[in-house]
């Protein structure tokens, strides 16, 4: 029960881990790029997500394909 709540309740993964398929569970794969730390955010996406949450919705979408994160 311990090991499947954990797996349940993370919430940061790899970038190689999130560009393989088939997805670990509960990760939403319409926001992939949700569940990178900050690092992995600011090298492969270039920008906090801070700064990420004020771009539009067509240049999200962009960036996701651009970087294999849809």
């Amino acid at each position: 029960l311990d090991e499947y709540l954990a797996r349940f309740q993370q919430s940061v993964y790899p970038l190689e881990v999130l560009l393989q398929r088939p997805l670990p569970e509960y990760v939403n794969p319409t926001k992939l790029e949700m569940y990178l730390n900050d690092e992995d955010f600011m090298d492969t996406l270039g920008m906090s997500k801070d700064d990420w949450q004020n771009l539009p919705a067509w240049k999200k979408t962009n960036l996701r394909k651009e970087h294999g994160l849809f």
